[in-house]
């Protein structure tokens, strides 16, 4: 396993390194996207992310109540840009791949989306934006050595694992886009807790994700 100093240097933000870590250990996947979901929390805090987060989402809102095509998608993309562009705080360019993301969900829904699908698909997408911006991506070449995977074994394990985050990331809706403007962005409560590692652990297999050997 190559030295942790010469990964971990490449992680950048608050609860990053912790995601990283359970990715590299093959936690379960619901506790990565648990602990995705704070770590998009402390970032969000930190950078001032709610405020643009918000715009995107009532960006959203406004454009795919009433109406959904090739048009729509394209101004609203355009629009969306323009607030992370005019946005001060820490860099937040890659909530633009989160937003085609959550497009291109919202566009196979059988139905023209409410605004409930619109928040509940934004935020899957921005947390699965964050982690594969801060964690998957810088860490990629490492991870896939650690565990001796093919590419397309590692292609594999990242989409469960964004999956899970995805699932998660729902969870957020909530205290970022319903709760007061100026209430402070909040996790929610894990339901898988954190086991600390000790002598019987140690002795534990570890867990086998995306076909991995």
């Amino acid at each position: 396993m190559p030295d942790g100093d010469s990964l971990n240097w490449k992680i950048r933000g608050k609860g990053s390194r912790r995601v990283l870590s359970l990715v590299r250990t093959g936690a379960d996947s619901k506790l990565i996207g648990q602990e995705a979901c704070r770590m998009l929390v402390a970032q969000a805090r930190s950078g001032g992310w709610k405020g643009p987060i918000r715009e995107v989402a009532q960006i959203l809102e406004r454009g795919l109540e009433s109406t959904f095509g090739a048009a729509t998608i394209k101004g609203l993309r355009d629009q969306a840009r323009q607030v992370v562009r005019e946005h001060h705080g820490d860099r937040i360019d890659w909530i633009i791949p989160a937003v085609d993301r959550a497009l291109c969900k919202l566009e196979s829904l059988p139905e023209n989306p409410n605004r409930a699908d619109i928040q509940r698909e934004l935020m899957s997408a921005v947390c699965q934006g964050l982690v594969d911006h801060r964690v998957l991506q810088p860490a990629r070449q490492e991870i896939t050595t650690e565990a001796s995977r093919e590419r397309s074994e590692q292609m594999i394990f990242e989409s469960e694992i964004l999956d899970a985050v995805g699932r998660e990331g729902r969870r957020l809706v909530d205290t970022f886009l319903n709760a007061e403007e100026d209430s402070v962005v909040r996790a929610p409560r894990r339901t898988i807790q954190k086991r600390e590692t000790d002598a019987a652990r140690l002795n534990e297999p570890l867990t086998v994700i995306g076909g991995a050997m």
